[in-house]
């Protein structure tokens, strides 16, 4: 998730990370690592915090779907990283209710994508969700058993996701050539 900030107007997603090589000091991106932390980022003489970051992205994903759905959107679930801690968590609903959402539940990332993977199978088993982002990681362990569910541990790490790989790549290339 991108923000682009420019002459007091904001611009969400692929526009904004368009733009990120041309004006670098202009964009926030992966704040998400950043929920329930005590930052404040100073972009165009503006103070946004990570909460105000979510909440302007989840505004837009809110706008995007109506669009698509031509229908009003307010209750939501919204998915987190696995070890987002009470803190994290509370920020992530309050975000939402300022986009105008209504969250209903909050679901984590590695246990929603295990859901969707078991959706049909019916065998008991245990498996593992690795959940790399642009900003986080996750690992979860969960079971199915009789169309349950159950995590057996989870994990994760705020600041190494894809971001971090991707500049390794270029601090490698730069150092190369």
């Amino acid at each position: 998730s991108v923000l682009l900030f420019d002459g007091g107007k904001v611009e969400v997603g692929h526009n904004a990370k368009n733009r990120m090589a041309i004006v670098p000091k202009k964009i926030l991106k992966s704040t998400k690592r950043d929920l329930g932390q005590d930052v404040t980022y100073n972009i165009e003489g503006q103070q946004i915090t990570p909460m105000m970051a979510a909440s302007l992205i989840l505004k837009k994903l809110k706008q995007m779907a109506e669009e698509e759905l031509n229908d009003i959107v307010n209750d939501v679930v919204i998915t987190i990283p696995a070890y987002f801690g009470f803190k994290e968590r509370n920020e992530t609903e309050q975000a939402a209710i300022n986009a105008g959402l209504k969250p209903i539940a909050l679901l984590d990332e590695p246990t929603a994508a295990a859901i969707c993977y078991a959706q049909n199978r019916n065998r008991e088993q245990t498996f593992v969700v690795v959940d790399l982002g642009g900003g986080t990681f996750d690992v979860s362990i969960l079971s199915l058993a009789d169309g349950t569910f159950e995590v057996l541990s989870t994990n994760g790490d705020t600041v190494l996701g894809g971001d971090d790989f991707d500049n390794k790549i270029i601090d490698h290339m730069v150092a190369e050539f």
